[in-house]
């Protein structure tokens, strides 16, 4: 899709029946400008006419179980001979060689074998790891993957050849839990100084900071001022400051679990007596206090800042008629299916 909206030309090969996802809402965001051409790969015609395609190609992308590609006679080695500037791109589960290489990779059977869902364990009050929903293998892969074929296509520009690049789901977890792979490790190196990971603990203490509210008339809004300096902003604000000639709150928000939860609860009492809209005309005004409303995701569409950096796009969709979709890049000029 991005490199769509860049400008490319982009051919989807899709199974016999089609892809299996059309009648999903957001299939005509995921593939828009894109065409697509139907090819059963399980016969010599679909393979034929696929490695036709891939004879005249600047780039494919292919997302098959290592070995696959290769066996339907469309790996990187069977098409390079006719096309020395193919960049051919695989995107696998864990990568295309060792013992885990074929094993089908689903974006949780990735995350788990990668410890990122024991990153949230203490999320709930149980042992043991939590799902993590967001799939975020998946999308660090494919931005992986697009850095990767731009390298790639440069490169090529100055030597004419083109390469395999190559990514995986199991790759993809690493940015989001660096901190955790070094904790883990001096967790269990050095026992004594190191109890566990401090930013797990936290998850399980309720937060004055990062408070989530609800307001007078029902909507909920998000505050988020961690520092002190931020947090006392919230609280004169909110015209709670006499919080803090109590003995109980003068260090807030460093306070004991019993007297946090108290100034929670007087907080959230607080944030009923004003409507969203009266609490974030009070604190724009006062110009030093971060909250927003929650939104679902039409509203973030529909959001001023949104719209204003470009981030949302109207398209005159066959399907569709008129329809928004993200944009992903700013200034993007025009989309083209």
């Amino acid at each position: 899709m991005i490199l769509s909206d860049f400008g490319a030309e982009v051919i989807k090969v899709e199974p016999p029946g089609g892809d299996p996802f059309r009648g999903h809402p957001a299939w005509v965001m995921w593939n828009r400008g894109k065409k697509g051409i139907v090819l059963d790969l399980k016969t010599g015609e679909g393979r034929e006419h696929a490695r036709r395609l891939a004879q005249g190609a600047d780039v494919l992308l292919e997302a098959f179980r290592p070995g696959v590609a290769g066996g339907l006679g469309i790996g990187y080695e069977d098409l390079r001979g006719n096309n020395l500037g193919l960049i051919y791109c695989s995107i696998s589960g864990f990568g295309q060689r060792g013992p885990l290489a074929q094993v089908k990779g689903y974006e949780g059977v990735v995350a788990a074998r990668a410890g990122r869902m024991m990153t949230f364990e203490d999320q709930v009050p149980r042992p043991g790891p939590v799902f993590s929903a967001v799939p975020v293998a998946s999308w660090a892969a494919s931005q992986a993957a697009i850095h990767g074929i731009l390298v790639a296509l440069r490169l090529r520009e100055r030597t004419g050849a083109g390469q395999w690049v190559q990514t995986s789901l199991l790759q993809g977890t690493i940015p989001y839990d660096t901190q955790g792979f070094m904790v883990r490790q001096f967790t269990r190196m050095f026992p004594d100084r190191f109890e566990g990971d401090p930013i797990v603990s936290l998850r399980r203490v309720a937060t004055l900071q990062y408070l989530p509210a609800r307001c007078k008339d029902g909507r909920w809004i998000q505050l988020a001022n961690n520092n002190f300096r931020l947090f006392q902003s919230t609280i004169r604000a909110m015209g709670l400051w006499q919080i803090y000639s109590d003995e109980r709150f003068k260090n807030a928000p460093d306070l004991t679990p019993e007297n946090r939860e108290a100034l929670r609860e007087i907080i959230l009492k607080r944030m009923q007596e004003r409507t969203l809209e009266e609490w974030m005309q009070t604190f724009i005004e006062d110009g030093d206090v971060a909250a927003e409303p929650f939104l679902d995701a039409q509203g973030g569409m529909g959001h001023t800042q949104f719209l204003h950096n470009g981030h949302a796009i109207e398209i005159d969709d066959p399907a569709c008629v008129e329809v928004s979709y993200p944009a992903f890049w700013r200034d993007l000029a025009r989309v083209t299916r």
